[in-house]
């Protein structure tokens, strides 16, 4: 089989025209035509030619692709190559690509060219008077979530394929639960954590309850009662310290790192379903 032929074969596999397929690559639809019937594409056209056509060049040529290295490694080898500082953001970049290949529909898909794009702001006004939303987008089936926002300003991505044993097997207890929502409601608890996570507390700090008292303005009973309810609740680590013929309890924040997407969730779970910006949920079976 010949290259042209090849092509044919990958562009009719793939719904495209030969117009789509030059518009894609950059050349008309007698060029494309050319190819197919003996013609060869210009060496500079291949990379980008086996790109729309979803093969790599040796594929193009009619090389075997057993030998190709797992995409696994490709991806690892692709993210070594970008500067350490942006390696997150295109990661979640590729978070994009995967949500098209999830839900290849007519309204985010055209031609060759995905519309659906990272937008320029994560928020939009939603519901009522001044409340402001994030715009969110969800896919869900029977194998699994995955929940984004596409932006510029927020850029974040879950996904959870979903174990054979279901997610319920690694959840927590309902009593860990409970004691870990009960802390945080308590009130002033809330502030008295993002305070830790926001200030000089976060490295292996300990602090006792009255550096806390006085940081926020709240008595030294309630914030010893409030950093006791968020160590067992385990948001917190504790210690005993002897100071002056008495042992005192220190705290330190238990996972900072953590925080911040549990915090970045429970907000997600809190908007209403108006905020949403598009979903597809194809699930048959309880989520739990």
């Amino acid at each position: 089989m010949t290259i042209g032929e090849r092509i044919s074969d990958l562009r009719r596999n793939r719904g495209l025209t030969q117009e789509q397929l030059g518009d894609a690559v950059g050349v008309s639809a007698q060029a494309v035509s050319k190819w197919e019937n003996g013609g060869t594409p210009d060496v500079m056209l291949l990379p980008i030619l086996a790109d729309k056509l979803g093969v790599t060049i040796d594929e193009l040529f009619g090389r075997s692709a057993h030998d190709s290295k797992p995409m696994s490694d490709t991806i690892k080898d692709y993210l070594s190559s970008i500067p350490g500082d942006k390696r997150l953001y295109e990661l979640f970049s590729l978070s994009l690509a995967m949500f098209s290949g999830l839900e290849p529909m007519e309204n985010f898909i055209e031609g060759d060219k995905t519309v659906f794009q990272i937008r320029p702001s994560a928020y939009a006004k939603v519901g009522f008077g001044d409340d402001i939303s994030w715009l969110r987008t969800l896919v869900a089936d029977d194998s699994g979530i995955m929940l984004s926002i596409f932006a510029e300003d927020c850029p974040m991505t879950l996904i959870l394929p979903e174990p054979e044993c279901g997610y319920k097997h690694n959840l927590a207890t309902e009593e860990e639960y409970t004691r870990l929502f009960a802390a945080l409601g308590r009130m002033n608890a809330m502030k008295v954590v993002l305070w830790l996570a926001s200030g000089d507390y976060i490295n292996g700090t300990y602090i006792h309850a009255s550096t806390v008292s006085q940081g926020l303005g709240i008595s030294q009973d309630e914030a010893e009662e409030i950093l006791s309810d968020l160590e067992s609740a385990g948001l917190l680590d504790a210690m005993s310290i002897e100071y002056e013929s008495k042992t005192i309890r220190a705290y330190s924040l238990n996972d900072c790192c953590g925080l911040v997407p549990f915090l970045y969730f429970a907000r997600w779970v809190s908007l209403r379903n108006s905020a949403m910006y598009c979903a597809f949920y194809n699930r048959k079976k309880p989520i739990i």
